[in-house]
């Protein structure tokens, strides 16, 4: 009789504990009070503890769910716990219970959407391939297989990094999988030793390329899916105000202010851009590429300018020295800075040629025009469009020879306007090949400014 009134006494307690870490919304809602416990597992600029105090996107968004529950009465306690990696994290919300969630930059998918429940999207979720810097960029998929199949690949178990390597092993046999612990030594290990290469979140890649960290990055096998969410266990009763909470007008603008802290400015917005556009992969990637140059042209100018501070400020030395070392000083630190120039226009170079690449093979025809609407170049797409060659129609205007009997005089004249009005257009407009065939083109023109903010190209 002792040992069942014992083992009843367990059970009571046991129930009391699994109530008391694990709450029903419900229950939580009409007590005006609750608790509940975020699985975290440390993932850079998500969530991490590595600083000695938890931070990050998913943290903030959390902090800022409690904040939304409390303007409507509820009062909730959070207990974040660490998991010992990301699939003992992935296993504890796989079989939690109502009132557990879990953060670690989850990227939403159909296998997982089987198995747990997400919250909404708060970020375009997209990662891309980067190596160790003696591999070379492959100009297309035959020169990658040659490339990476002897190459090897680092993966964390159980992630989607894990899933994007085993899709391009099907395709580039030959490379070997090595895994480690986190995606942090994915990338400490790629940029410190050779023949390596694997996954990056492009937030995270992005993010550190402002901060002057440089991976090589392929422009092949970029992986993208449905986004990043916050992670509950299947039916959970705390869907409903983590659905209400993601789709309010309050979070959509609070988390754009979230992910800035975080990534910095203007990340958000080319991930969003990146995912949405329309024109394909041609143009995702020459956007990412653009953005890459701009940072580097950015941090020429930077460093030109701190360069000329600082022959400035040993001019204003030498001077107070008098002229004994003048001439030996001047010589080094002009050296100095033009070796740093030249490091530096290199490297712009390198992604300039790729933009280049990208640019002449796209199935798109791309044209570069002078401010006075003369052709400057054009790519291989566009002589098959038209029949024009570059030698056809260098120093030309494209319009002295596509124009023709049928061409909408009406189109014609909005573009000429916007044109001299250095205005962005696209237009549908029937032009008129060199063979002299009618031709539907779609034609999206941009003017392009340079640092003064003068027009000087049309593309």
């Amino acid at each position: 009789m002792k040992i069942k009134s014992y083992i009843l006494v367990l059970l009571i307690i046991l129930f009391c504990t699994i109530n008391t870490f694990a709450e029903q919304w419900n229950i939580v809602k009409s007590q005006g009070k609750g608790t509940i416990t975020v699985f975290y597992y440390n993932s850079d600029n998500f969530i991490s503890d590595a600083s000695g105090k938890l931070k990050g996107i998913e943290y903030d968004i959390l902090l800022a769910f409690k904040e939304y529950l409390k303007k409507q009465g509820v009062e909730l306690t959070i207990q974040f716990k660490k998991a010992d990696s990301f699939s003992g994290l992935y296993e504890e919300i796989k079989y939690g219970r109502s009132g557990e969630f879990g953060a670690c930059s989850f990227s939403m998918t159909e296998q997982r959407m089987k198995e747990i429940s997400f919250s909404p999207k708060y970020m375009p979720d997209i990662e891309v391939l980067i190596n160790s810097n003696n591999v070379a960029i492959a100009k297309d998929e035959e020169d990658f297989i040659k490339i990476f199949s002897k190459l090897t690949a680092l993966n964390v178990p159980n992630t989607t990094f894990e899933e994007n390597l085993l899709n391009l092993n099907s395709k580039v046999p030959g490379f070997k999988i090595l895994e480690v612990k986190s995606a942090s030594i994915i990338r400490e290990r790629i940029l410190n030793e050779p023949d390596l290469f694997g996954y990056i979140e492009l937030p995270t890649y992005l993010k550190l390329f402002q901060e002057g960290v440089r991976f090589k990055r392929q422009n092949l096998f970029k992986v993208e899916r449905s986004g990043y969410a916050i992670i509950l266990p299947k039916n959970s009763t705390w869907l409903v105000p983590i659905n209400d909470f993601f789709n309010s007008e309050e979070f959509k603008l609070e988390v754009n202010q979230i992910i800035k802290k975080h990534l910095g400015e203007g990340v958000n917005d080319l991930l969003w851009k990146i995912e949405n556009s329309e024109i394909g992969a041609d143009q995702q990637e020459i956007t990412l590429l653009t953005m890459e140059r701009e940072t580097q042209e950015m941090e020429i100018k930077q460093q030109t300018l701190r360069v000329q501070v600082l022959i400035g400020g040993v001019v204003v030395v030498l001077i107070i020295v008098f002229l004994l070392f003048y001439g030996y000083r001047m010589k080094r630190s002009v050296n100095r800075s033009l070796m740093e120039q030249n490091r530096l226009i290199e490297e712009q170079k390198t992604e300039l040629e790729k933009l280049s690449v990208v640019a002449s093979k796209t199935n798109n025809g791309v044209a570069i025009l002078d401010k006075e609407n003369k052709v400057e170049w054009l790519n291989e797409a566009y002589t098959r469009s038209t029949g024009y060659t570059l030698k056809d129609l260098i120093g030309k205007s494209p319009s002295d020879v596509l124009i023709g009997a049928e061409t909408d005089k009406n189109v014609l004249d909005i573009i000429v306007k916007k044109t001299e009005n250095k205005e962005a257009w696209r237009e549908r407009i029937l032009v008129y090949k060199k063979n002299g065939e009618k031709i539907w083109l779609e034609i999206n023109s941009t003017p392009v400014f340079d640092d003064a903010k003068k027009h000087y190209k049309i593309h």
